[in-house]
């Protein structure tokens, strides 16, 4: 029965949207469907089953790239799809605002923390220069922020649960 029930839950994630994920759960269940039909038989023996997890995962090689061979007419300068265009107004006034300075605005370029040390024994000294934004800038920021959050499997919602009061 438990073979079973992980078989159906980790068919879900054969849809998944992310590779990887599609990938492990491809082996597992082959893993796991392979189990449940020799079991069915009643030809399931633990220590053959075990080899599959025996042994040391070793590290890749590190000169294990320069060993493959690049196959014949693969031109691995070439661009796979279109470059990006230069005329996407969202991507260049970002980029370019942030890319040159950082975040902050500092001293030309410099790396600057919100708290700088001056030298001195105990001073610090607090940055006090920052990218002003404009409350459009700050609400384009928000919704891609809020549209990133949306579109990722990963991120965590925060799920708001009415708070019971109780009456005295």
């Amino acid at each position: 029965q438990l073979l079973t029930t992980s078989i159906e839950k980790m068919s879900v994630f054969l849809s998944s949207g992310d590779v990887e994920a599609q990938e492990r759960a491809s082996v597992s269940l082959n893993i796991l469907k392979t189990a449940l039909k020799l079991m069915e038989k009643s030809e399931f023996n633990f220590n053959e089953f075990s080899v599959l997890f025996e042994g040391v995962l070793n590290p890749v090689a590190t000169k294990a790239q320069r060993k493959v061979a690049i196959p014949n007419g693969l031109d691995l300068d070439a661009w796979i799809n279109d470059p990006p265009s230069e005329s996407e107004d969202e991507s260049s006034s970002t980029n370019t605002r942030y890319d040159s300075k950082g975040l902050f605005d500092g001293n030309e370029g410099d790396n600057n923390n919100s708290n700088a040390y001056s030298g001195d024994k105990y001073s610090y000294q607090k940055a006090n220069h920052y990218a002003e934004l404009t409350t459009e800038e700050l609400e384009k920021q928000r919704e891609s922020r809020k549209q990133s959050e949306k579109m990722n499997p990963f991120y965590l919602k925060d799920t708001k649960k009415p708070k019971s009061t109780q009456q005295v």
